[in-house]
């Protein structure tokens, strides 16, 4: 009886299930509904497993003829399944997942040599913890997962969700990182604003020094950098410390220089030592450099560089010696560093104490280290594509390169590469700008000078295609362009292939009436309620005037499913007249063969005589008929008739259809025919009825309430084609 193999199953790269069996690696190949089809990797071996649904051997087919197993590439597999397990599972940072996993599964030194490095795989593992991770809220009314308010252990880490001033804070912190901060006498607290989420400001922390080392304590997001936010924050730690039996009363505290935050530790512990922190002192003054357009005397003039920076080192000295020394320095300043001194003098000797900025006698000058903690924000933030450097980080670096600080240590402080670093020493040493450099991309084939060629191309050929535009670009100055670059550059233009609108021949003497009609009516508005809009329409069975569209691929052409049907005569077809006058819908009259003054008199006499009976009353006597220029409509017969029963016919305008409210409601029937697909002529008859019958009061009022609007459009374009009707 033969043995049944050992099946392992993993994920591959891709997420895609693999099948380990004796040290080959098989692919899901396909599915039946009773079993799965395994292949062998290598895709010139014939190898195949089969299991069922429930990844239960069934059996195999083939032999690995051509290749032997690699079982180092069995143990990588085994390793990156680990690994990506823990990674979706766990919040532990990606690089000590990585390293402990490579520890503790002892592989060979083959597979070692086949795992890609940490810094290789974090990539793709990044973007696996990003597809569990939730998408960050639209708006500031969200609620919390609990696998982000609490900790691994279980414990609160969420500590406080308030409002102020209607803006939402949140602080994070367990009651343990919270009893060091409340036990410690020195603090930190820094801010930072690229690592913030939408609809929050800043994210703020707060750092305690115990044995010498530094203590994440508090990590916030806060809506704003306002004074009233930052007492909302302390008030909620001294409740938490109140809460947890402690006092929140630190003797030495470091921060920015902030002011809002400045007098808020001020009010809020006096008691407390408040020191300025030194990077962020040189980072003002570096900044007030730029602004003030010193950077090129900075750059060339030694002595200048050497005032400016004495007053960077000016918070080292003594605390007694700072006004003597910036007196000296006063007094040696050339007129360029004149504004800088002054800002100076009236900033910080002034309105900003000494002993803020002053960090002589404290073995701790900086809060860089807090810095550490935004910085793994940051580069933990998802980020589509590579990441541009800003200007102004640009301008920081380039501050602490002049200040002497190595390349390794400005990118670790400020969280960028060692190659942006390099690159910014790279620009300051051949005097460059410090800006991003546009992208490259490739040349454009036109100049502009072709390009307004192709506007003026475009302009005298409207309804010319891309191809003979480039043609005659061709014959008038020699140069070939191809029909998609003439398409490229005049969409870029804004110009845009739409398709012509058929509309009637007018003369100019037709114009010349449409202008008249136009001027004559402009200031009618209730009136058009008094007219009897009438005219005729041609209804075919199968051909419809309406486009009809077909998804395809370019291959399926001659699919049947890419054609319509059509007949000569349409399949059959009726015609019809009918009639509607402001907020009444009017009789509809269906006839065949041609029409004359007395077949038309026919059509109307029964209709239209009890229409206008309906419609208006038998004291008003304002109303008009409206019908147009055709022959019938126009023969003695039909006018002698129409005079006789007293009705009052409107001149009307030839070539006029667009100003005609109900050529709207025949456009209306047929798009209703295109939908319900009549097959015969009786079907086409009884599905005019329907819709006829189905067209409301309201959509008759709504039509004739366009008159003003069409006569407008008639008077703008002076008596010449307008689109919209």
């Amino acid at each position: 009886m033969s043995t049944v193999p050992s099946l392992s199953f993993s994920t591959s790269n891709k997420r895609k299930p693999i099948l380990i069996c004796d040290g080959f690696i098989f692919q899901l190949n396909r599915t039946r509904p009773k079993l799965k089809y395994w292949r062998c990797k290598d895709r010139t071996c014939s190898a195949y497993i089969h299991t069922n649904h429930k990844n239960q051997y069934v059996g195999k087919s083939g032999d690995h003829n051509v290749h032997l197993p690699v079982p180092e590439q069995v143990e990588v597999a085994m390793f990156k399944e680990k690994v990506k397990e823990r990674v979706v599972k766990e919040t532990t940072a990606i690089g000590k997942i990585y390293d402990k996993e490579m520890a503790s599964l002892n592989l060979s030194d083959g597979a070692l040599g086949l795992i890609p490095l940490a810094d290789e795989a974090k990539a793709s593992l990044n973007r696996l913890r990003r597809q569990t991770t939730p998408p960050l809220p639209t708006s500031s009314c969200f609620d919390v997962p609990d696998a982000y308010s609490t900790t691994t252990s279980g414990a609160q880490f969420l500590f406080s969700d308030t409002v102020v001033r209607k803006k939402r804070m949140m602080l994070f912190a367990t009651d343990e990182q919270l009893r060091m901060l409340f036990s410690a006498k020195t603090i930190m607290i820094d801010g930072t604003f690229s690592a913030s989420v939408p609809h929050f400001n800043q994210v703020f922390s707060l750092h305690c020094i115990k044995y010498g080392y530094n203590f994440p304590c508090v990590i916030g997001l806060l809506p704003g950098r306002t004074a009233s936010i930052y007492k909302q924050v302390f008030e909620v730690l001294d409740a938490a410390a109140q809460r947890l039996n402690c006092k929140f009363n630190p003797n030495k505290i470091m921060s920015d220089f902030e002011q809002a935050l400045i007098k808020t530790i001020a009010s809020y512990f006096p008691n407390a030592k408040h020191s300025g922190c030194f990077f962020h002192y040189t980072q003002c003054l570096n900044r007030r450099i730029q602004t003030l357009g010193l950077s090129r005397f900075y750059n060339n003039d030694e002595e200048i560089r050497s005032l400016c920076r004495h007053l960077m080192a000016l918070p080292l000295m003594p605390l007694e010696d700072v006004q003597r020394a910036f007196e000296t320095l006063s007094e040696e300043a050339p007129v360029e560093l004149q504004p800088f001194f002054e800002y100076f003098e009236d900033w910080w000797m002034k309105k900003v104490p000494f002993r803020l900025w002053n960090v002589s006698n404290l073995k701790v000058k900086t809060n860089n280290n807090v810095e550490l903690i935004f910085f793994l924000l940051t580069i933990q933030a998802p980020v589509t594509g590579r990441a541009k450097v800003p200007l102004n980080k640009k301008i920081e670096i380039k501050a602490l390169l002049e200040f002497g600080i190595t390349q390794r240590r400005i990118a670790t402080d400020l969280g960028v590469s060692k190659k942006c670093v390099y690159n910014v020493s790279k620009k300051l040493k051949k005097n460059l700008p410090l800006s991003n450099a546009p992208g490259q991309c490739r040349k454009k084939a036109s100049t502009p000078i072709d390009d307004r060629n192709f506007l003026r191309l475009c302009k005298k050929y409207r309804t010319e295609s891309s191809r003979i535009l480039s043609s005659e670009l061709m014959l008038s100055n020699g140069k070939h362009f191809s029909a998609r670059t003439v398409r490229r550059r005049l969409l870029d233009m804004g110009y845009k292939s739409y398709q012509a609108k058929k509309k009637p021949l007018r003369t100019p003497g037709h114009k010349k009436q449409r202008l008249l009609f136009a001027r004559e009516h402009q200031y009618w508005s209730q009136e058009w309620n008094n007219i009897i809009w009438s005219d005729e329409a041609h209804f075919e069975v199968l051909n419809r005037k309406n486009r009809t569209f077909v998804r395809r691929l370019r291959s399926e052409s001659d699919q049947p499913f890419n054609f319509i049907p059509k007949v000569q005569g349409g399949g059959g077809s009726i015609s019809v007249w009918g009639c509607m006058a402001g907020g009444a819908r009017g009789p509809l009259v269906i006839y065949s063969g041609k029409v004359n003054g007395p077949a038309y008199v026919k059509i109307i006499e029964e209709a239209l005589p009890s229409f206008i009976e309906n419609a208006f009353d038998s004291s008003n006597k304002n109303w008009m008929f409206m019908q147009d220029n055709a022959p019938p409509h126009r023969s003695k017969y039909t006018m002698e008739w129409l005079q006789d029963k007293g009705i009052k016919v409107m001149k009307w305008p030839a070539s006029s259809p667009d100003l005609n409210p109900i050529e709207n409601l025949w456009d209306h029937i047929d798009k209703k025919l295109t939908q319900m697909k009549p097959t015969n002529i009786t079907q086409l008859e009884q599905m005019i009825q329907t819709i006829w019958s189905g067209i409301t009061c309201l959509q008759c009022k709504t039509l004739v309430d366009s008159m003003p609007r069409r006569i407008n459009l008639c008077n703008n374009c002076l008596g010449g084609t307008f689109s919209k009707y």
